[in-house]
Order: structure tokens, then sequence, then C-alpha cells
């Protein structure tokens, strides 16, 4: 599983970066050919090159504010505002860095579309990607068995965000705690932690061989 996690981490800022030089183009063409831009402008080449430069920058933004850390981890209306966060910040410094070094050449407002472009692909893309894991997840695929150490209510709370969000990709197969109040199956106190755990195809391992396990 971990394994898998670090493959997806990296095809995910593989694609990040193709969105955000797909976004450069788009933005060139709208301001330059589809809104009849001036016509001393500089070539789509001079800002492909600087892709080179911004493209890896905008990567370690985006880890900063982690995008990159699991999707289980993320709810999606954060994780569009984060988007948006990070490539505002991008677009301020791409502003910023041009007015440094007295470089007036390159379209502001090409660095607007592109800020706008950017946000629509990467948005879209997470909701791709939430479509495809919660469609893998309805059929028994990327799905982690979770067992809940705890009763109270953030016990409460996290059982009810994975059970109503199948996109997570967590299934819990019951929590332990002192009491009995949870709506899921109840394992017993804490006592029984060394004991084998018989619940949805863990029979046979104990509570620490579980793949995950939530102490809450």
């Amino acid at each position: 599983m971990k394994e898998n996690q670090k493959v997806f981490h990296i095809l995910d800022g593989i694609s990040d970066g193709v969105l955000l030089v797909a976004a450069v183009i788009l933005a060139y063409l709208v301001r330059f050919h589809v809104l009849n831009g001036s016509e001393k402008r500089l070539p789509l080449e001079t800002y492909l090159i600087g892709c080179i430069v911004i493209v890896p920058i905008m990567l370690v933004i985006y880890n900063v504010y982690g995008l990159y850390n699991a999707y289980s981890a993320r709810r999606f209306e954060k994780e569009c505002f984060t988007v948006f966060l990070c490539n505002s910040i991008g677009a301020i410094g791409v502003i910023g860095v041009l007015y440094t070094v007295k470089f007036m050449d390159v379209s502001r407002f090409t660095v607007a579309l592109w800020l706008v472009f950017n946000t629509l692909f990467m948005v879209l893309k997470r909701v791709g990607v939430r479509a495809v894991r919660r469609d893998m997840s309805k059929k028994g695929l990327n799905r982690r068995e979770v067992l809940i150490v705890g009763g109270g209510e953030l016990a409460s709370q996290y059982l009810d965000t994975i059970t109503k969000e199948n996109e997570l990709g967590f299934v819990p197969i019951g929590y332990i705690a002192p009491t009995s109040n949870l709506n899921a199956a109840y394992l017993g106190d804490f006592s029984v932690l060394d004991e084998p755990v018989q619940a949805r195809g863990a029979v046979g391992t104990t509570a620490f061989e579980l793949s995950y396990i939530f102490l809450i």
C-alpha cells in the first residue's frame, strides 16, 4: 500500500507539472489569438522556457501546502482553496520578479489567465481523481481496514466521516473503547488489543497487524 501511494504521489506531481504548462499555453493562445492581443509580444517559446523555472517552484509550493498528502486526509473544499492559494502565490511571485528585474515584456494579463486556467485544470483533475477513487472503493479496491481505538466525540466524528465519504477508502472493522456507544462493531475494551480481531476479513490478525489504527 505504501509503495502504491508513493507511485501515486509521483504521478500526481508529474500530472500537475503537465497541467501547469498546458495552462501557460492556453493562456497565451487566449490572450494573443482569441482576444487579439498586442502585436508586440514575446513568442510562446519564451513563456515555455520560463516554465523550466516556474514548474519546479510551483510543485514545491504545492508540496509545502500539503497538496501531495494523502487524498484521504483532505476535504475537497479545503483542497480547492489551497490550489487557488498556491496558484495565487505563484502568479504574484512571477509578477513581482518581473518588476524586480525590470522585464516588462511578459503580459500580466497572460499571467492572470494562467492563474485562472491552472486553477480550473487542477480542480477538475482532483474531481476526476476522487471519482476514480470512489469507484475503486465501491469495487473493493484501494480500501484500508481501520480499527478505531477510542469511543469519544472525535472517534464518533471520524467514524461518521469515513462512513459517508467512501472515496476516502477507509473501512472501519470496529472500535475498541471502555464502553459501547458508537454505531459500529464493538470489539471490546482496551484489554483485547493483543487478542485476535475477528471482523470483516480480519480474522486471525491482532489489532497491531491491521493496516491502519487511529487512536482517537
